[in-house]
């Protein structure tokens, strides 16, 4: 797999989705189960958690999946970073994609900017991104208040037509064009930020994105995809 513009150059900068791209599960989901397999949520918290997936379609729809942190509303956040950073060692960095880390490693490698661009929590891509030497990610914040987690994030979610509003920012910032940049998703909701992009590259793609891409010609990496649920 090789990441190049339309005329072979190397992008500036390169998006990338966390959950079933770089990744072939969902952080949030592996989150929810490895704390309650510990005890840090209780039953009834969990069961409330997947309730409101049920019971709200709508804000699945709107906000798509991994709205909802109420199962973190109260919870000490130091206690949550301290389990994050060991779900993260133990459970979720086995799930890396290798022929996506080498491709990214590659064009890194020649001077492109890497970009971890994800709806996913800060504090789960963050340390993934670090490892792997990104440059930068843009994700959800927890809301915190007195140390305690608020069950609400404190930005507006990378999700949907939110990406590439984040995209073209960064880009700004940095005197590049969306068009001299690639970018990499694996959901339907991705392709806000991939039609703008120089280069769009779906990955293990949901059915409706996969259509996209045939499409309009977009690469396909092949795989099965990560569904949230």
């Amino acid at each position: 797999m090789k990441i190049r513009l339309a005329d072979g150059s190397i992008p500036k900068i390169v998006f990338l989705d966390l959950d079933g791209t770089l990744i072939s599960v969902s952080s949030e989901k592996t989150l929810v189960e490895y704390l309650y397999k510990r005890k840090r949520v209780t039953h009834k918290r969990a069961l409330m958690f997947l309730i409101a997936y049920i019971t709200h379609p709508v804000l699945d729809i709107k906000f798509g999946k991994g709205w909802n942190r109420t199962y973190l509303k109260g919870l000490p956040y130091d206690l949550l970073r301290e389990n994050i950073e060991n779900c993260v060692k133990e459970n979720i960095i086995r799930y890396l994609r290798s022929e996506i880390v080498s491709s990214i490693a590659e064009v890194k490698e020649k001077g492109s900017r890497i970009v971890l661009l994800t709806a996913a929590l800060d504090e789960l891509g963050k340390p993934i991104a670090e490892q792997l030497g990104y440059d930068e990610i843009v994700a959800s914040t927890l809301e915190v208040k007195d140390n305690v987690l608020t069950g609400n994030i404190s930005n507006v979610r990378p999700w949907g037509k939110a990406k590439p509003e984040h995209a073209r920012r960064y880009a700004e910032k940095s005197g590049t064009s969306l068009t001299e940049c690639a970018a990499l998703g694996d959901s339907l909701s991705d392709r806000y930020l991939l039609e703008v992009c120089g280069t769009p590259i779906t990955v293990c793609p949901d059915r409706k994105l996969r259509r996209l891409a045939e499409d309009n010609r977009w690469q396909i990496i092949e795989g099965e995809h990560t569904k949230w649920g």
